[in-house]
């Protein structure tokens, strides 16, 4: 799986049915600016990190070929 991610030029993946105000998240990922992390547009509000949590939370993040490209 490693070699697959690497050579990729896009991925998709399924992170499952929206729940646990996972559309909001990742609308405020979506908005994020990458390229100032320190931008004051990148301020989220509790709600907002919370929703992030929840989704950073599903199973998918702790899979092993997630886990060893890191």
């Amino acid at each position: 799986m490693g070699a697959i991610y690497r050579l990729a030029t896009h991925t998709c993946i399924w992170l499952g049915q929206e729940a646990d105000d996972s559309d909001l998240a990742m609308e405020l990922i979506g908005l994020l600016n990458a390229s100032n992390f320190d931008s004051l547009s990148n301020t989220i509000n509790f709600e907002g990190r919370l929703a992030i949590a929840k989704l950073q939370k599903r199973a998918w993040w702790s899979r092993v070929w997630v886990i060893q490209g890191l």
